[in-house]
């Protein structure tokens, strides 16, 4: 039997998106949920050093409708909602010896600010996020499906919107074939089923955009070194930086997001049931093998792919290894 899910859609904020005075209100409306999330974190840091139960839900409601923060109710929900999600998994993951893993203690200036699907107001052309009571809604110029369940405004080299919408994820199939996937840094990855059947996707487009991210933002470094800090001409480099930055990001990821579907694309032609990746991580050479080979080690992203392949797997119902 089929089981809903969720699945994102990425729109990125520009100046066409918003209406006059539209990024100061989103800059402080991502102050205001940082407060709340700080509020949250200073609860939880007082309940450890009194060895009290931690904050649930019902204290952490009444604690921040005390303060009466510039946010839609159900926004401020959401947001200690997440920060109970991190505690528990946090907790888990201590608990099985990773110790490393932190409760949350460091302040926030910005965090994303979220909005639950009742909550949004989608009309053909333009949605309607709320602000609270008294204040003006925050209307972005965005067309965004009909059935979207919630969407958070983030910062990431730029504003965007990530937008979740309800996913049908197939059931495990019971019987099938075997397949395995090689990761590589050169070529993405190498596809091999037990029927004899095989598949290897280039990454050579990857490979191509990092290089020409680390000349491009390089020659932005060696210009900005001659600058000085906070003139004018160093603020438009650093400007430049972040706009550069953001384009190869969304070149790598749409990239990354092609050669993983092809490969379950494959797989699910093949009738593969139990998907097995490599992890590669003890790939990585920890000795000198000059600067150029050590950096496109360093850039290669394979935690992504993995992360990709194990959703799109699931999706279509084949057993991630």
């Amino acid at each position: 039997m089929a089981v809903k899910t969720q699945a994102t859609i990425i729109f990125r904020i520009q100046q066409r998106h918003v209406l006059p005075d539209g990024f100061r209100q989103m800059r402080e409306a991502r102050k205001e949920s940082a407060k709340v999330w700080n509020q949250c974190k200073d609860l939880g840091v007082e309940a450890r050093q009194n060895e009290t139960p931690w904050p649930r839900d019902k204290e952490l409601q009444a604690a921040t409708k005390v303060v009466g923060y510039q946010l839609h109710s159900q926004t401020i929900q959401q947001i200690f909602y997440t920060y109970l999600a991190n505690i528990d998994t946090t907790t888990e993951l201590r608990s099985q010896g990773k110790l490393d893993w932190k409760y949350p203690w460091r302040d926030k200036y910005f965090y994303p600010v979220l909005w639950p699907g009742q909550a949004m107001t989608i009309q053909q052309k333009q949605v309607s996020l709320p602000m609270g009571r008294g204040r003006k809604p925050l209307v972005l110029k965005l067309k965004l499906p009909s059935n979207a369940t919630g969407c958070k405004l983030v910062y990431k080299d730029g504003l965007e919107l990530h937008v979740s919408i309800p996913a049908t994820k197939q059931p495990k199939l019971k019987a099938g074939c075997n397949a395995c996937i090689d990761l590589g840094e050169v070529h993405h990855s190498a596809v091999v089923v037990d029927n004899g059947a095989a598949l290897l996707i280039s990454g050579r487009g990857i490979r191509s955009i990092k290089r020409e991210q680390n000349m491009i933002l390089g020659q932005i470094a060696s210009k900005r070194s001659k600058c000085a800090k906070g003139s004018r001409r160093y603020r438009k480099l650093c400007a430049s930086r972040v706009k550069h930055s953001a384009r190869f990001t969304r070149r790598t990821r749409d990239l990354r997001h092609k050669a993983t579907r092809q490969a379950i694309n494959f797989c699910k032609q093949e009738g593969v049931a139990n998907l097995f990746v490599g992890d590669p991580e003890g790939t990585r050479y920890r000795k000198n093998v000059g600067r150029h080979h050590a950096q496109r080690m360093s850039q290669w992203e394979f935690g992504i792919d993995r992360k990709y392949l194990e959703y799109k797997s699931g999706l279509e119902g084949i057993a991630y290894t």
